[in-house]
């Protein structure tokens, strides 16, 4: 019963930034769209991609702009945000109460849910009842998850009546999209205290390096060319002051970076197989550069084959018998 449907929401969001911090945004968008088990043949791929071309197309001058591909991305974002939410928000089942808020004196009737059920359902009890003499390696590292877990708790209740509505639930499971800067600077808590093992309150060059590694793939962490662009991204990206580390606020600008990531997304697929140089794609374009764009199918595409696949492999197990 306990942690299933949502082992991303106790494992900190900030990982997915954490385990790819190339130089580009490429790896952040990929992520978001689970890889499909059961591979589509290309020809199917770029005929999705046509489809999906004259969606992007606002101004139907059979040309994809930056700006386009950014609302693309955007709205393929959003929607994967929305639908994590809805999900998660059913799995808890709210309860109607009369609920606070800032605009107004008189309470209003909302789905809300309260702290107690949610730790309740998603953890248990021996998690959240302190024991100083546990041995479990697994409890231990459950109680942090659930203090951070707590603070993001906190946070996110924005009337503090111990109450989330679905709007706070938002900020809770996804603080990278809140408003709120002290909602949003919660993963660089996290980041900081996952890899700051020393305690000093910053990111060695080799904290870093080593959270990055253990985070990777082991071919990658084998690999000279890989080790030297993870080197370069810190000492040319991040460690803006050049004293080998990342503070607070270096920290918060690679994993809350002020700038739009969908925009300068947007702009370096198009550089991928912009032809002609034109800083538009064409759909010939996109279609021969296929490969690049994988990002842009919204994640119902690669559902598609991952229920087939897996029908297919229970399917097989069947056979066995």
């Amino acid at each position: 019963m306990y942690l299933n449907l949502f082992s991303t929401l106790l494992v900190p969001v900030i990982s997915l930034h954490l385990a790819f911090s190339h130089s580009s945004d490429e790896e952040m968008h990929q992520d978001q769209i689970p890889p499909p088990v059961q591979q589509p043949s290309s020809e199917v791929i770029q005929n999705e991609l046509k489809t999906f071309f004259r969606r992007m197309d606002k101004n139907l001058d059979k040309l994809l702009s930056a700006e386009e591909v950014k609302l693309w991305m955007q709205h393929i974002h959003d929607k994967i945000i929305n639908d994590n939410v809805d999900r998660q928000w059913k799995y808890y089942e709210p309860e109607v109460q009369e609920v606070h808020s800032w605009f107004g004196y008189k309470p209003e009737k909302m789905e809300a849910l309260t702290w107690e059920k949610y730790r309740n359902t998603t953890y248990p009890q021996n998690v959240y009842e302190e024991n100083e003499n546990e041995t479990d390696e697994n409890i231990k590292g459950l109680r942090v998850m659930y203090k951070r877990a707590e603070r993001r708790w906190i946070l996110a209740d924005t009337n503090n009546d111990t109450l989330l509505i679905k709007q706070e639930f938002v900020d809770f499971i996804h603080p990278e999209e809140s408003q709120v800067d002290k909602v949003r600077e919660v993963l660089v808590l996290e980041a900081k205290e996952d890899m700051d093992s020393d305690g000093n309150d910053e990111v060695s060059f080799e904290e870093y390096m080593t959270h990055i590694k253990s985070m990777a793939h082991e071919e990658e962490r084998n690999d000279d060319e890989w080790l030297k662009v993870q080197q370069n991204h810190f000492s040319y990206n991040l460690d803006k002051d050049k004293d080998n580390a990342l503070n607070f606020e270096e920290l918060k600008e690679w994993l809350i970076p002020s700038e739009d990531r969908h925009e300068s997304e947007g702009k370096r697929l198009i550089s991928l197989a912009d032809e002609n140089n034109d800083e538009k794609l064409s759909e010939e374009e996109l279609s021969k550069g296929y490969e690049n764009f994988l990002s842009l199918l919204p994640p119902e595409f690669w559902e598609k084959y991952n229920t087939a696949a897996e029908y297919a492999t229970e399917t097989a197990k069947h056979d066995e018998f």
